[in-house]
């Protein structure tokens, strides 16, 4: 009496694909056996279908395997693409938003000639001005006045004039020059 048949389990910690595979294998093995002692027409006829769909079975995760690994390039290729034209659009957003803030700032500070008229305003009877200067975000003011403090104490009392700060004070021609910077216009 011949042994009977053991089917051995799919190895534990294969792959799915080699597992699907052995089991598609080990059932041809079978039907090939029982095909072999029978050597009916019909079940002989029956093995070549048997056999493609073991193969269909195996070139199914192939099949994901390989698309997977197209799509895959596919990203990397893009990202590259992305990567490589970032830069440059990143530049450009920066310089934007830092233009964006100098209008900003800009627009929030009072125009020159609002300045002028709140000195003019300010200025005791005695002072005049001798020079104004604006580069950029600076402003300079220079004011010639026989008293500095009575000048100090008129700018004080114009809070619109806060930003001005005195930074030289010297004798010009019997008065003296007092130098005022501060933010632009």
């Amino acid at each position: 009496m011949a042994e009977p048949e053991q089917k051995s389990a799919p190895e534990q910690g294969g792959s799915l694909a080699g597992q699907a595979a052995s089991a598609g294998f080990a059932g041809l093995r079978a039907l090939g056996k029982r095909l072999s002692a029978r050597k009916s027409p019909a079940e002989a006829r029956n093995w070549p279908v048997a056999a493609g769909i073991a193969l269909l079975l195996a070139a199914g995760p192939a099949a994901t395997i390989l698309g997977a690994n197209l799509l895959a390039e596919n990203a990397r290729r893009e990202a590259a693409k992305l990567s490589a034209q970032a830069p440059p659009r990143v530049a450009v957003a920066r310089a934007a938003t830092a233009a964006r803030a100098e209008l900003l700032g800009m627009l929030r500070r009072p125009t020159l000639g609002a300045t002028l008229e709140t000195l003019a305003r300010v200025l005791p009877a005695d002072a005049m001005l001798v020079r104004v200067e604006q580069r950029a975000d600076l402003l300079e003011i220079e004011v010639a006045t026989p008293d500095p403090d009575s000048l100090r104490g008129a700018l004080r009392r114009a809070p619109e004039l806060a930003r001005l700060r005195e930074v030289d004070q010297r004798r010009g021609d019997a008065q003296m020059l007092v130098t005022l910077r501060g933010t632009g216009a």
